[in-house]
């Protein structure tokens, strides 16, 4: 299969060895953009290997870069991850397009991801030590008197809070929708007590 030329193309060279070819220094390059203009090759660097502050000499997989501002060129360590893809499909662009459905089909592939996620748990239940989950759907039919809804909840409870904290900053809408909830909740549970308290009263009367 022939490979493509990554020649041209950006390189943000992050957490990498850098050496100025003018120099023959090493430098720091990060977090800044830079081209492409030599195809990855393999070449030497240089590391130091604590304790001690040995130096060790070590080979890894190297691109020549261009930084235009001035000029100077560089060979950096090489990974892909680094490697700007503006022109490239994301891995979503690339996938085919989700097959058209109604919302009760919707729902349905919802509950099966829920039933997915419920099984992993349960097949690795350590992952609720230090990570939660809170997933909720439902779906109103079109005269509005009933509903399908459900949810995965589970996990650990300090990172579910967390979680939920973080959505409410970024989606502020799901403030007042929560505020409904709870309060909804609340009076349906006090209601239910009453019923019990008022059931419970009766029968002693009654005897």
């Amino acid at each position: 299969m022939e490979q493509k030329s990554i020649i041209g193309c950006g390189y943000m060279p992050r957490d990498v060895k850098a050496v100025c070819l003018k120099t023959d220094h090493e430098t720091l390059l990060d977090g800044v953009e830079y081209k492409i203009i030599a195809a990855p090759y393999e070449r030497s660097f240089i590391k130091l290997h604590n304790p001690g502050g040995t130096r060790v000499r070590y080979d890894a997989m190297a691109v020549n870069v261009l930084d235009p501002r001035t000029g100077l060129t560089y060979a950096v360590e090489y990974h892909p991850a680094n490697l700007v893809r503006e022109n490239a499909e994301s891995p979503q662009a690339a996938a085919t397009e989700s097959p058209k459905m109604d919302s009760a089909a919707y729902i349905e592939k919802i509950i099966s991801y829920a039933e997915a996620l419920n099984k992993m748990a349960k097949d690795n239940p350590e992952v609720g030590n230090d990570c939660g989950v809170l997933l909720i759907f439902g779906r109103i039919n079109e005269n509005e008197k009933s509903c399908a809804g459900g949810g995965v909840v589970g996990g650990n409870s300090l990172a579910l809070q967390i979680g939920l904290e973080e959505t409410c900053r970024k989606k502020p809408e799901v403030i007042p929708l929560l505020a409904k909830v709870v309060e909804n909740v609340a009076s349906k549970k006090a209601f239910d007590l009453a019923l019990r308290l008022g059931g419970i009263v009766c029968g002693k009367l009654d005897e």
